[in-house]
């Protein structure tokens, strides 16, 4: 298990940084609030953690993770994410899939 979450990590934060390298340098001008769909200590909120982390150096700005458990239900995103809570920072929903 702590393979597999190694390899997505380092894939996630390739990704990332291939998509610094792209954006012009005005990219992120405010802070980025990482929005986690569980419980904090769980797989989901570290990952959260180790590549806010990783971006937050990256970036020069600052991320906050935000635990907020059921925030991957369709209708909490529809209606957290239409008020002006976001007005200050950038938002990003991290949650999980499964693959049978």
């Amino acid at each position: 298990m702590a393979e597999i979450l190694n390899r997505l990590l380092v894939l996630m934060l390739s990704l990332a940084a291939g998509v610094c390298i792209a954006q012009s340098s005005a990219f992120p001008v405010k802070p980025v609030r990482f929005v986690v769909g569980f419980t904090p200590g769980g797989p989901s909120d570290i990952l959260a953690r180790a590549l806010g982390q990783k971006l937050g150096e990256l970036w020069g700005q600052r991320v906050t993770i935000e635990n907020r458990p059921g925030a991957a239900r369709p209708s909490y995103k529809t209606t957290y994410y239409k008020g002006a809570r976001f007005s200050d920072a950038y938002a990003a929903l991290m949650k999980e899939t499964a693959a049978a």
